[in-house]
């Protein structure tokens, strides 16, 4: 996963919106929605909640450092 997918992630797990999100990282909220899919690709998953479930249990990122 990339930097900003991570970032991305993060932000997500957090409860940002996609827009939110875009404008905290100063991206477009469409990018922000392309890095999203490209997320849950790789956590084998469709869902917003579950590849946030997915990555936390993992503990591939961390909520707190936001």
């Amino acid at each position: 996963m990339t930097d900003k997918q991570r970032d991305v992630l993060r932000y997500m797990a957090a409860g940002k919106s996609y827009w939110v999100i875009g404008e905290l990282m100063n991206i477009s909220k469409d990018r922000v929605k392309q890095h999203a899919h490209n997320i849950y690709a790789k956590l084998g998953t469709n869902e917003r909640s579950a590849a946030v479930v997915r990555s936390t249990s993992g503990t591939s990122i961390s909520v707190s450092a936001i």
